[in-house]
């Protein structure tokens, strides 16, 4: 206590009461300047006359911040604890200020997003999540069971096998558990790039992201590169083709030319 508050050995043997410390501290500035002193003061000493504990926080000049206890005592008397907790509070914080942003980031992402704990329930997912399997609010909400998000899933898609092996993923008990990346397709048109990523603690992490219209301009691509590849062999066939007949209707011609030239038969 005494150095928690650098309190003079000489002072605190003349062993002063609570009033007194109250006053010493605010006159060393160790202390907030309260707009009424007398009025704070009184409510502070007030569990002395009181039996029930009280509880708060005090945040000094000096930056720290001090979680106080006092509890009165039976035989009379008030005994104080006094916590530094200025780094507690600094970390939980920060703690909260990156869980907000981590949340805003997951929840602005264009792909979708799940985890889930060990036991294969939905520990959070993001709106786009949401929105690329038409589920509700209440139906990703959090601790809903994989399995039931599979069952929902299967029925507006008509994909069962892909989220049957995500349920495998998630609540498998394989040892080696990997990071999988692949594509599916979905009856409707749709094309999804997904991943199942491990997590620590026996999480697990499913991203969507869809690449629909990838996919129908790489087909569109593809089948006209075939078109084209079919139309330059059925060009190659023609001219081979009429090569050939020309070939052997000039031959012919140049043939008889020869026989007219040499006057084998007269003029």
């Amino acid at each position: 206590f005494q150095s928690l508050w650098q309190l003079p050995s000489d002072f605190l043997d003349q062993k002063p009461d609570h009033s007194a410390i109250l006053d010493q501290l605010r006159g060393d500035r160790k202390l907030s300047e309260a707009p009424d002193w007398k009025r704070w003061k009184e409510d502070f000493l007030a569990v002395h006359q009181g039996i029930e504990p009280m509880e708060d926080l005090l945040h000094l000049p000096d930056g720290r911040t001090l979680h106080i206890v006092a509890t009165p005592q039976r035989a009379g008397g008030v005994t104080w604890i006094f916590s530094n907790v200025t780094d507690k509070l600094e970390l939980e914080g920060r703690f909260d200020v990156l869980t907000k942003v981590q949340g805003e980031s997951l929840e602005n992402l264009v792909q979708g997003v799940a985890v889930f704990r060990s036991d294969g329930r939905l520990q959070l997912s993001n709106s786009a999540f949401g929105a690329m399997w038409g589920l509700e609010e209440e139906e990703r909400a959090a601790g809903v069971h994989v399995a039931q998000l599979a069952e929902v899933c299967n029925e507006r898609s008509e994909d069962g096998q892909h989220w049957l092996s995500f349920v495998s993923a998630i609540t498998g008990l394989s040892e080696n558990r990997a990071t999988t990346h692949n594509r599916m397709q979905l009856a409707e048109g749709r094309s999804f790039d997904f991943a199942i990523v491990p997590l620590p603690e026996g999480q697990t992490m499913l991203t969507f992201a869809d690449v629909s219209d990838s996919v129908q301009v790489e087909n569109a691509l593809t089948e006209r590169n075939e078109a084209l590849q079919a139309a330059e062999a059925l060009k190659n066939a023609f001219v081979a083709n009429m090569s050939y007949e020309l070939r052997t209707l000039l031959n012919n011609i140049k043939g008889y030319t020869d026989v007219l030239l040499l006057g084998t038969y007269g003029d």
